[in-house]
């Protein structure tokens, strides 16, 4: 049970920030909810000041988390909600920091992923959808532009 309670915390000022609650039911968890609720740990002030939240510590509160929303559904107290979005979510380490606890490649792989989220930013910017155009069309023109050298 160590440092999950740094993770309610965190989860409990997320809630705040992002909903205006207290408290969400767990049946209302999905996706998005994980990704955002990743992106403002990345993002916030850190709930010790001296100590902030590297990619490390953000794996780890997500590590957590899962582990809460697996044990609530095996538990049923969220029936399908493992099974519609956590059948496929695993960890990964995509920096390669946890591998090799090296922080230069871990700035390198993300400058990467940085460069490829300005790309697909400006891509949306630029090129607004026509009116005749279908979305499937429209967002492969997109990754046409996002993939060009």
């Amino acid at each position: 049970m160590k440092n999950y309670g740094a993770t309610e915390k965190y989860i409990q000022k997320f809630l705040q920030y992002k909903y205006r609650v207290d408290d969400i039911r767990l049946i209302n968890l999905n996706y998005q909810f994980i990704t955002q609720f990743e992106l403002f740990l990345r993002t916030t002030t850190p709930l010790n000041e001296s100590n902030p939240l590297a990619n490390n510590g953000v794996m780890k509160h997500k590590e957590r988390l899962r582990k809460i929303v697996t044990i609530g559904f095996k538990l049923e107290w969220i029936p399908n909600l493992g099974e519609k979005y956590f059948t496929d979510f695993q960890l990964s380490d995509e920096s390669q920091y946890w591998e090799t606890g090296d922080e230069k490649i871990a700035g390198e792989n993300f400058k990467l992923y940085d460069d490829l989220l300005d790309k697909v930013s400006n891509a949306f910017e630029n090129f607004p959808i026509k009116d005749d155009e279908t979305i499937q069309a429209y967002f492969e023109g997109v990754l046409r532009w996002v993939h060009r050298k």
